[in-house]
Formats: C-alpha cells, sequence, structure tokens
C-alpha cells in the first residue's frame, strides 16, 4: 500500500491492518458477519411490521427510518472495522497498555 499523508494516511493504514486482523480468524470473521446481518435484518423487520400497524410515528414514515438505520449501521460498522478488530475492546480498557487500570 502506498503510504500516504497525514491523518488520512494513518487512517487507511489502521483501516487495512485492522482488517488483516479480522482476516486472521476467518470463521470467526465469517460468522461476525452473518449475526450481524441477521441483527439488522431482524430489526428492520421490527421496524417494518410496526410501520405497517401505525404508518407515521411522530413524522416518521418506513423511507425516512430506513435511511437513517443504513446511515447509523454504516458509521458502526466503520467506527469498530477502523478501531479494532472487536467492538469489545473499546468499552473496556486492556490491563498490558494501562497499568493499573483493571481490577483483578
Amino acid at each position: 500500500m502506498k503510504q500516504g499523508s497525514g491523518i488520512f494516511g494513518f487512517a487507511a493504514a489502521l483501516f487495512v491492518m485492522n482488517m488483516k486482523a479480522s482476516l486472521m480468524l476467518r470463521g470467526a470473521f465469517a460468522m461476525q458477519v452473518v449475526f450481524m446481518a441477521l441483527n439488522n435484518f431482524t430489526l428492520f423487520v421490527f421496524w417494518w411490521v410496526l410501520m405497517r400497524r401505525v404508518p407515521e410515528v411522530r413524522g416518521w414514515r418506513l423511507a425516512e427510518i430506513q435511511v437513517l438505520f443504513g446511515i447509523v449501521a454504516v458509521a458502526v460498522g466503520l467506527a469498530v472495522s477502523s478501531v479494532s478488530s472487536s467492538p469489545s475492546s473499546i468499552s473496556r480498557p486492556r490491563c498490558r497498555t494501562l497499568p493499573g487500570s483493571c481490577s483483578r
């Protein structure tokens, strides 16, 4: 990969390295992709069923909810894939990098 300059080059390199790390365990990666797709599909079906019964909720229609859901899903996916190979590492500190921060 050609080296970029500034923050965008760093972000691109970080993204590529995290994707390589995620793909090292192909089974875990495939399972994560399948279950996240199933989760997103389940949430979409919930909104579809709700909006079939109630066509509008405080001015929101199904089309707007679909767009909002897509934007949020892409944003979360990009954030998780660019920061770490697993979402759980975002919420908890690692004892190796922050000595004394983890209680045992």
